[in-house]
């Protein structure tokens, strides 16, 4: 019987990434309402050559809107974990649509595994690490950080902020050398 666990994170957007979207929306709408205002002065001269360059500029306006509302709709990113007997994967999912698997790899991999508190980062500040996965809120608690060494990726940090669930799972998982720290010896 498989052993299947999963969790999504919402990522918050932080105050530059609202600052792009509204900054975003309102040059869109001021760039369509522009266009709107010049294809109204075309349409309205009367000479039938600049009817299709209105109409072009009405169906800029339509591009216009869908551009922006791709890319708004790419700024809001979830993190899913998943664990399948023993198997961690984490994917992102941008917009609700698109998901892109960031990392998979199993727990029996993991080097170290704790809580990724201050003490952490100062101990990992002059460490070199192949890559990061920060799959979490760093500005909420607890978050969890795991050490392991990808088959194609090196030597990779992983950062979660799991639920009591996922902390479950990995407790059984992970070997109980790496994990002790964390839950202890039973």
């Amino acid at each position: 019987m498989d052993v299947f666990f999963e969790q999504i994170i919402k990522k918050k957007q932080n105050a530059l990434q609202k600052f792009l979207k509204i900054g975003f929306i309102v040059t869109a709408i001021i760039l369509i309402v522009f266009v709107l205002f010049y294809a109204v002065l075309l349409m309205g001269s009367g000479n039938p050559k600049y009817s299709i360059v209105a109409s072009l500029l009405l169906l800029a306006c339509f591009g216009i809107g869908y551009l922006t509302r791709w890319y708004v709709k790419r700024l809001y990113l979830e993190y899913e974990y998943s664990i399948t007997n023993g198997d961690f994967d984490i994917d992102r999912i941008i917009g609700k649509a698109k998901r892109e698997r960031i990392i998979s790899t199993n727990c029996k991999d993991f080097e170290e595994f704790g809580v990724y508190d201050e003490n952490t980062i100062k101990r990992f500040e002059n460490r070199e690490f192949d890559s990061k996965v920060i799959a979490a809120n760093l500005a909420e608690s607890p978050l969890y950080y795991a050490v392991v060494t990808h088959k194609t990726a090196g030597s990779v940090l992983i950062v979660i902020q799991p639920n009591e669930r996922i902390l479950g799972a990995l407790k059984k998982f992970i070997p109980k050398a790496v994990s002790k720290d964390v839950f202890g010896w039973n």
